[in-house]
């Protein structure tokens, strides 16, 4: 364009095209700068403020989670373990405790079974005691011992059904044996072993002698003496029993069988009466 020409452009459209054009500039030299910037190499930055890949940022995330998660599960595992530490030990030590008790009264049982022991000696001892003693005065026994011995202090006449009345005793432990009523009442059930021994006094006794248990029968024995000569020649009858407690046993001439004259008893003949537990 001329310079003729430009006189009558207004001044307005003037600027428009200068400031046109300086924007056309200074695109360009942003477009230079930009592609000048592109070319040159990144800063290196740490991995945590690295946000312009959204995907390595979530992986980046995702390692420091889990690595979180193992830590606590690994240190709840501690936790757990430590406590099955101590409740075993705890336990162990319960269990010590309870064998220590165990052998306490392990040893206890001991003690007691030696106590057991010294005082069935002692009784065994008392008891030996007792059979030295003689007469009706003796205490009963601590134990199951039951004994007794008596015989007739002097002669009698005998006669049908006549109970036989031993009244020197000369050994009765249990004190079962009656010497008022000739009769010996079982203290405690068991086997007993009887004997009875009778003479007849002068010439021509006889009679049938029994041993009684309840009133029946359990044994007999017969004396006899020569009617010409007189025959001190006793008879002894033995008799094994079991016996009930409250038993009653006694000795006695026969019921219905006839009976003459006297049974004798002095001091080179004794008519007896015994029994002893087994």
């Amino acid at each position: 364009m001329k310079l003729e020409e430009l006189k009558w452009i207004p001044n307005t459209v003037l600027v428009q095209q200068h400031g046109i054009n300086a924007l056309k500039r200074s695109s360009q030299r942003m477009t230079t700068r930009r592609e000048n910037a592109d070319e040159k190499p990144e800063k290196t930055q740490h991995p945590l403020f690295t946000i312009r890949n959204g995907t390595k940022h979530d992986s980046i995330l995702l390692d420091i989670f889990e690595k979180r998660v193992a830590d606590n599960e690994r240190r709840k595992l501690v936790e757990t373990n430590t406590g099955i530490v101590v409740s075993l030990a705890k336990n162990r030590n319960l269990q010590n405790v309870v064998e220590n008790q165990q052998n306490k009264i392990s040893k206890l049982g001991g003690i007691v079974q030696k106590q057991e022991r010294m005082g069935k000696d002692e009784n065994q001892y008392r008891n030996r005691s007792s059979r030295l003693l003689v007469g009706g005065t003796q205490s009963p026994t601590e134990t199951n011992d039951v004994a007794f011995y008596a015989f007739v202090s002097k002669t009698e006449a005998i006669s049908p059904h006549h109970t036989l009345i031993f009244d020197h005793v000369e050994t009765n432990i249990g004190q079962a044996y009656n010497q008022q009523s000739g009769a010996f009442t079982v203290p405690i059930s068991g086997v007993y072993i009887f004997s009875y021994t009778v003479f007849p006094s002068g010439a021509g006794s006889y009679a049938s002698v029994e041993l009684a248990v309840n009133s029946i029968s359990r044994g007999a024995i017969f004396i006899d003496s020569s009617s010409g000569d007189p025959d001190y020649t006793g008879c002894t009858g033995f008799a094994v029993l079991a016996l009930k407690q409250g038993d009653v046993c006694f000795v006695r001439v026969h019921s219905t069988h006839h009976a003459v004259g006297r049974i004798g008893s002095d001091s080179v003949m004794r008519s007896s009466f015994s029994g002893v537990k087994v």
